[in-house]
């Protein structure tokens, strides 16, 4: 990915998600988790059930400084549970599929809710709080640009 893509997608992110002036460096130690967390989140559009012990083990390949690998637990949600476009926190908008996002964070710790408006995944991230829920949100739209 070339360098101004990736500053494009983190000033987007950063402007439309939570108050942190910008995304930290963080790093995707295999290459591969971005094609691993595409397909894991491609099943929320298909209306299954979405694989997330892929998805955690693509999550946990991301690293930040301060915290070191992300530590992630990936819940699907009943199906009375989403996100409302209208409440989300940022939209990933991607071959013409929607994912409405929304973040919850308090100390070290986050919660990031996925919504496909059929499917809906939460996404507990146990260090890093906002930082961490930055993160994973860029990782999320960055997966799904590949």
């Amino acid at each position: 990915m070339t360098d101004d893509r990736k500053k494009r997608r983190r000033d987007r992110v950063a402007e439309t998600l939570l108050d942190v002036a910008t995304v930290p460096d963080y790093t995707v130690l295999d290459p591969t988790a971005y094609a691993d967390l595409a397909s894991g989140i491609g099943d929320l559009f298909a209306d299954a059930r979405p694989n997330t012990d892929r998805i955690e083990a693509a999550l946990e390949d991301v690293s930040l400084p301060e915290t070191g690998a992300l530590d992630v637990d990936a819940t699907v949600l009943p199906d009375s549970v989403g996100v409302d476009a209208a409440d989300a926190d940022a939209i990933i908008e991607t071959g013409g599929e929607t994912l409405a996002v929304a973040a919850e964070t308090g100390g070290d710790a986050a919660t990031v809710v996925v919504d496909s408006g059929s499917e809906a995944m939460e996404i507990a991230v146990e260090d890093g709080g906002e930082l961490a829920a930055e993160v994973v949100v860029e990782v999320l739209a960055g997966a799904l640009e590949v």
